[in-house]
């Protein structure tokens, strides 16, 4: 009988160290998040200065000129394209 006690008595004590562990993690990781979130930028003036609204154009690089067996292979390909699709 006191080998049964024993046996349920160690099962809660393991029991109760795992919530406590669970309890003592989800408390630390909560502490992590709000003490990010406060210590995140507050002020306007911590952020980098606006330099203008948002652009609508952008400047692409130039691609290499093509060689004359380069547009040939191209406007061959895309005749190839046209007959197949029909356009």
């Amino acid at each position: 009988m006191r080998a049964i006690n024993m046996k349920k008595r160690n099962v809660y004590h393991a029991t109760r160290l795992n919530t406590n562990k669970r309890i003592k993690t989800s408390f630390l990781l909560l502490l992590l998040i709000t003490g990010t979130t406060f210590c995140a930028c507050s002020k306007s003036n911590e952020l980098v200065p606006k330099t203008g609204d948002n652009n609508s154009e952008y400047l692409l690089q130039k691609g290499p000129l093509l060689s004359n067996d380069d547009r040939e292979l191209i406007n061959k390909r895309l005749e190839e394209y046209n007959d197949a699709t029909g356009l």
